[in-house]
């Protein structure tokens, strides 16, 4: 975040309440009247799996590629296939 903010990159922070909210369309993830071109994860082990899902999609969309290091191996999500 400060390195975001000294360099004069325009930023905002969601959860998954805001993530839920947001469309994947055009290559971007979309909550009007918001369009974002990036997401940057911070480091997790778990994600929920609706938004794993949606960050995927935003991920394929795109003709910018996109590191987000090591993706998250786990969910918070009770009973939600992924192995153990």
């Amino acid at each position: 975040m400060r390195d975001l903010t000294r360099n004069r990159i325009e930023f905002l922070i969601a959860d998954e309440y805001y993530l839920r909210q947001m469309d994947v369309r055009d290559s971007l993830l979309v909550r009007p009247p918001f369009e974002f071109r990036a997401v940057i994860l911070p480091p997790s082990s778990v994600l929920p799996i609706r938004a794993a899902v949606k960050l995927a999609q935003f991920a394929e969309g795109g003709e910018r590629s996109s590191r987000w290091g090591t993706f998250p191996t786990g969910s918070t999500d009770r009973d939600c296939g992924i192995p153990s």
